[in-house]
């Protein structure tokens, strides 16, 4: 997810946040399965959609709620300018994160593609 500091009209990309580990791998297991499931022919793509979610912050206590929760694994940003953008009225912090969504056919046996 890439971290941006807005001060007024100008914003800088400061870093990124990370999922933690256990939420990786689940989603990385989720995925090898679905995957698994195509190829074996019980499923078939049908189409996908890809979106940007972002999440503003423009109060100390809640980007450190964004920080503390339990699926961060990380920030490698720099702290001192988001603070300081925080601690300024025209501040804020922005977190935009790259979404994919994939339909799936579910197929009958003897349907395969």
């Amino acid at each position: 997810m890439t971290v941006e500091v807005h001060l007024g009209t100008e914003r800088r990309v400061v870093g990124t946040a990370q999922d933690n580990a256990d939420k990786r791998a689940d989603m990385r297991g989720a995925l090898r399965r679905v995957d698994e499931m195509v190829a074996d022919g019980f499923l078939s793509v049908r189409g996908e959609a890809k979106w940007r979610f972002q999440t503003e912050y423009s109060a100390v206590e809640d980007w450190r709620e964004f920080v503390e929760r339990p699926t961060c694994g990380g920030l490698e940003a720099d702290t001192r300018l988001i603070d300081a953008a925080l601690a300024r009225p025209d501040g804020r912090v922005t977190v935009t994160e790259d979404n994919l969504a994939v339909v799936y056919e579910r197929l009958l046996p003897g349907s395969g593609p």
